[in-house]
């Protein structure tokens, strides 16, 4: 499409130089990292995952005002076709859904390019929905692990000759040594060095998934708020005790999310335990309390209503900033049951909330929401994160772009 759109003289380069400039605003997670903002000199040499992060993160706030408004619409119904595509977790409406996109946005780039710049490719975009009844969500056949591997192999030093052959051996010497068997001895010494550490969660079949679609649930009745299969605590934590006032509102808040339960003042905790940052399924969320993962603190939920009230009827993902993680114990049933919660803070949309379409939306940057019981958002509830770039126009607004959920197990 980048290349097409340069063809055409849709994207000038005095367009490109402000695409490249936004780019440049664009804050995201480290792990998710930049695409190269020379994007004019670079395009050609992009990764698989590269394209996919520039297509469902960068485009649209990128693109915006730069390309003819019908051909921008062309370009967002492939982009939200994308992002459905791209969650681990895929409902045959979703799919449905996903379907239609592709099936409109090719029929638009008919019309808007001509028959001769339609590709073989796009063709199979009409028969991905039966692929995907077929084998599951795309993320289980997707070839980006693939590629991953082919840069460890390329980061193997080599002297250029029969590089097959050295692979292989480098594989072989590595599979030998995992299975070495160690004197009785030197075991203790020496096991960490040649034995690669192992997951001990067991195969997917095993895993309990219901905590990520929790972040997505209507019922709050349905939902193993004490299930942490899939959670990552860090062993480092400050225990602070609950003031008059916080005890109050997390008492509303289970009583939000244990509708069934008469949850009091007396059956709460007196004290916390607060950690700087969370893995949820492999995937790492972070906080102001910990800066190096600040970054990683800004993330999307099913979770807050308006003036600090907790409001899961509208399925509206609202952005927040995390301040800190924390467990805490209540009384439920005589039973002593551990929450896990993120401490945050909730951005008030802005009056331009929808400027950019429905794949970006438009926040106040530094104004929140006033404290209440959705301040303590359960980590369930988390659904992923999101990039966001500072707008000079309006000002003290940024846009919200969010990434796509992921599962590292």
């Amino acid at each position: 499409m980048y290349k097409l759109w340069t063809k055409l003289k849709l994207l000038t380069p005095k367009k490109i130089t402000i695409l490249e400039s936004r780019l440049k605003l664009m804050n995201v997670a480290t792990d998710i990292g930049r695409i190269p903002s020379k994007i004019s000199a670079n395009y050609g040499k992009f990764s698989a995952d590269e394209w996919k992060n520039w297509t469902t993160i960068f485009s649209m706030y990128a693109l915006h005002g730069l390309l003819p408004e019908e051909h921008l619409k062309c370009w967002e119904r492939f982009v939200l076709a994308c992002r459905i595509l791209c969650d681990p977790f895929l409902s045959k409406v979703e799919l449905q859904k996903a379907d239609i996109l592709l099936l409109n946005f090719c029929r638009k780039f008919e019309q808007l390019y001509g028959r001769m710049a339609v590709m073989p490719t796009m063709h199979l975009h009409c028969h991905l929905r039966e692929c995907l009844i077929d084998y599951g969500p795309i993320s289980a056949f997707w070839c980006f692990a693939f590629e991953r591997y082919n840069g460890y192999f390329g980061q193997i030093p080599t002297n250029n000759r029969s590089v097959e052959i050295q692979f292989m051996r480098r594989l072989t010497i590595l599979r030998h040594v995992e299975n070495a068997q160690l004197p009785a001895q030197y075991n203790s010494e020496f096991s960490d060095l040649f034995h690669m550490p192992r997951s001990t969660r067991g195969n997917c079949k095993s895993l309990n998934f219901s905590i990520l679609n929790a972040s997505v649930a209507f019922n709050l009745q349905t939902i193993d708020w004490t299930n942490d299969e899939l959670l990552i605590i860090p062993s480092a934590y400050r225990e602070v005790a609950l003031s008059s006032d916080d005890s109050i509102v997390l008492s509303l808040v289970y009583r939000t999310m244990y509708p069934n339960q008469n949850i009091n003042v007396e059956h709460l905790s007196k004290l916390t335990r607060r950690f700087g940052s969370i893995h949820i399924a492999g995937q790492r969320y972070g906080s102001k309390l910990e800066c190096r993962t600040l970054r990683s603190a800004r993330v999307m939920a099913t979770w807050a209503g308006e003036e600090g009230e907790i409001n899961c009827t509208t399925g509206e993902r609202r952005p927040c900033k995390i301040d800190f993680f924390m467990s805490h114990v209540v009384t439920i049933n005589g039973a002593f049951r551990r929450h896990f919660f993120a401490c945050v803070s909730w951005f008030k949309p802005h009056i331009a909330k929808d400027k950019y379409g429905k794949c970006a939306s438009v926040w106040h940057a530094s104004r929140f929401e006033p404290g209440g019981p959705s301040r303590f958002l359960p980590v369930h509830r988390i659904y992923s994160r999101f990039a966001c770039a500072n707008l000079q126009t309006p000002a003290g607004a940024m846009v919200v772009s969010p990434v796509s959920r992921r599962i590292v197990l």
